[in-house]
């Protein structure tokens, strides 16, 4: 297993999901720059859990860091061509928001989930 730690922004809103069973899950491609001068690389990124419900609190261009595992991924598109690409499982996130970058307003999206 290789662990990893990464920072960057949120490319869009997470998507919420759930697994078979009901759990909670959420997706989301994370702009990395490997370089500061250089281009941010997109980096797929899927949640479960607590960790989930934390993640779609966030929009698209937070500032966050993620630590998980780095998981390879091999599918077939809708084209029926072979991709691959790396993706992290992430297992705690830390939002580098800050309170005044916040909305007045108490964020809902997690309600569904609440239980």
């Amino acid at each position: 297993m290789i662990t990893v730690a990464a920072i960057g922004r949120l490319m869009q809103a997470p998507e919420r999901r759930e697994t078979a069973k009901g759990s909670p899950m959420a997706t989301v491609q994370l702009a990395v720059k490997p370089k500061p001068e250089g281009d941010a690389v997109p980096i797929d990124v899927i949640a479960f859990g607590t960790t989930a419900k934390a993640l779609v609190e966030h929009e698209q261009g937070d500032l966050v860091q993620l630590f998980g595992r780095l998981q390879w991924n091999q599918y077939t598109d809708r084209y029926g061509t072979s991709r691959a690409s790396w993706g992290i499982v992430a297992d705690q996130l830390t939002s580098a928001r800050t309170a005044s970058s916040r909305s007045a307003e108490p964020r809902r999206r997690n309600q569904q989930w609440a239980r």
